[in-house]
């Protein structure tokens, strides 16, 4: 939560929606279905990557995860085993999971879009500013 104070000093530009995925190894199973069930997802180890565990209830998830940090060597390696799945956004499926290794897949569990977005103070309008914004948001929508 921010201060209405803080608030007012802060210039929010949103650069995309984004969905979550279930990340998974080629050589699982999994991979062979189109959509995980619940029971599939119940049934895996589960693993977190760049995105805050919370669900769709607003439930905070991190005890039914194995592991929830960045590291992202961690968590490629756990999605290598074929009963983990690895829960993130499509964009950090396309941007850092080998697509060689691994695959996305939609579940059965409500999601909310994600939002990438860019908080900036609003009496920071320097142009370099305006030009690191425009290449972040160029990174982001570039598909890989």
């Amino acid at each position: 939560t921010v201060s209405p104070d803080v608030a007012n000093r802060l210039s929010l530009n949103v650069m995309m929606q984004d969905n979550s995925v279930a990340v998974i190894s080629h050589t699982s199973p999994l991979a062979k279905k189109e959509l995980l069930s619940i029971d599939d997802v119940s049934a895996s180890t589960k693993t977190i990557y760049g995105v805050a565990p919370i669900d769709y209830f607003g439930k905070d998830a991190s005890s039914y995860v194995l592991y929830n940090d960045n590291n992202l060597a961690i968590h490629q390696q756990l999605a290598s085993e074929d009963n983990t799945i690895c829960f993130t956004s499509e964009i950090m499926y396309q941007k850092f999971f080998p697509k060689e290794q691994f695959t996305a897949r939609p579940f059965e569990y409500p999601t909310l879009p994600y939002y990438h977005m860019l908080l900036r103070r609003k009496d920071s309008q320097h142009a370099v500013y305006q030009l690191l914004e425009r290449i972040i948001t160029k990174e982001l929508t570039k598909r890989t």
